[in-house]
């Protein structure tokens, strides 16, 4: 149940975010939750001023209502959103596609390794970086996504695009990794997101990239600037993305030279690069 705090704090967010009118390239970062509300970061490339807010309301629904009103108003050139932005094609279960990704060819537990991995998903475990499966029909896949997959449907039909292909810097509409964000940015995996020492390594990431970072932000707030931070870089040219267009790509705020091969703690030896 939405409590009265939430209320109050929804309003002024929300009213605080649309207040401010700018030419400058806005850039915004979504980090997307069932149950946490939407947390929106617009990010002004020409200032580097963030501001970071998070709309909640009874349903996810009404949020992304509220997501897109400010999104349309502000007139925000680029959006990154962390979550995948549909459905899973399958494609590793294709044994040509498998042999074009070098994905390795042997049998785990519940069969054929990744065979239930996207392409851009394999990329990133293979980087010592996890994260969840995305399922190929929409009912079954987890609830996040599924606000996720609506909030994609919105914005293409409001006119945002995803990448053609992976150096598409005109595309408008991104899927975004946060934790891979982070650690390509570091060079190498930081402590968790809710641990002390793990924000400040996040918050530390984003400064050096130049962005303002409000010392009490969230892990959501964290991670709704570094999709921010990605979605300016990538129309720079400044950022990579991996995986096969048609089925979903995974940008990060790198040039593809930058990213490891594999990431392990600073205490460890630092592996190659892409």
């Amino acid at each position: 149940m939405k409590t009265t705090e939430d209320t109050v704090r929804q309003a002024y967010v929300v009213r605080n975010i649309h207040a401010r009118h700018t030419v400058t390239m806005l850039y915004a970062g979504i980090d997307i939750s069932l149950r946490r509300g939407q947390t929106l970061a617009l990010l002004d490339g020409t200032t580097m001023h963030a501001e970071v807010c998070t709309v909640r309301d009874a349903l996810p629904k009404d949020e992304l209502k509220q997501l897109l009103h400010v999104l349309r108003e502000r007139r925000v050139s680029v959006v990154a959103i962390d979550s995948p932005l549909k459905v899973s094609s399958l494609l590793l279960t294709d044994p040509k596609v498998r042999n074009m990704y070098a994905v390795p060819e042997k049998q785990g537990s519940k069969g054929l390794v990744y065979a239930k991995y996207r392409v851009c998903d394999f990329e990133m475990i293979r980087r010592a970086l996890p994260l969840y499966q995305v399922a190929g029909e929409e009912e079954r896949a987890a609830g996040w996504m599924r606000v996720g997959f609506d909030l994609a449907r919105a914005l293409r039909a409001a006119g945002y695009c995803e990448p053609a292909h992976a150096t598409d810097s005109g595309a408008t509409l991104l899927e975004v990794f946060p934790h891979a964000a982070f650690c390509a940015l570091l060079g190498h995996l930081p402590s968790r997101k809710s641990t002390v020492d793990g924000a400040r390594a996040r918050r530390d990431a984003l400064s050096a990239a130049g962005v303002s970072v409000e010392v009490t932000g969230t892990h959501d707030d964290l991670d709704a600037l570094a999709g921010a931070l990605t979605a300016m870089r990538w129309q720079r040219g400044e950022g990579c993305a991996f995986g096969h267009p048609p089925e979903g790509l995974i940008v990060l705020p790198v040039p593809r030279a930058q990213v490891r091969d594999r990431y392990v703690k600073p205490d460890l030896a630092a592996p190659g690069v892409a």
